[in-house]
């Protein structure tokens, strides 16, 4: 639990500095719970957030946590199931508001299989 915890203080101090440089507010970090729907090679998966809204998110490149709260470096052997609708979550996203014509998104850094 104790590298969870750095893990996550390091991505809020890292949100912060990143809030402070690019004007405040264009860029945040949020921790989400909801079900996905991955693709078949987890790349990629559907979201539903607790509040109904659904989002699209790439988990390529983003750590995992195991069931035994290890982390692990990504990779297409993971903690989800390919193709299987509703499997509980919960992410560490960090946002981009549209800025300049550029479209915002969100960007997972991190998942939990729940």
């Amino acid at each position: 639990m104790k590298s969870y915890a750095g893990f996550i203080v390091g991505i809020a101090l890292g949100a912060l500095g990143m809030w402070l440089f690019l004007d405040g507010g264009k860029v945040y970090p949020e921790v989400v719970e909801g079900t996905v729907y991955p693709d078949v090679d987890t790349e990629a998966v559907g979201f539903t957030g607790e509040d109904g809204k659904a989002w699209g998110y790439v988990l390529s490149g983003a750590e995992w946590i195991d069931d035994q709260n290890t982390w692990h470096e990504w990779s297409n052997d993971n903690c989800l199931e390919p193709t299987k609708e509703d499997q509980p979550i919960r992410m560490g996203v960090v946002h981009t508001e549209p800025s300049d014509g550029a479209a915002g998104r969100g960007l997972v850094v991190w998942f939990d299989c729940l």
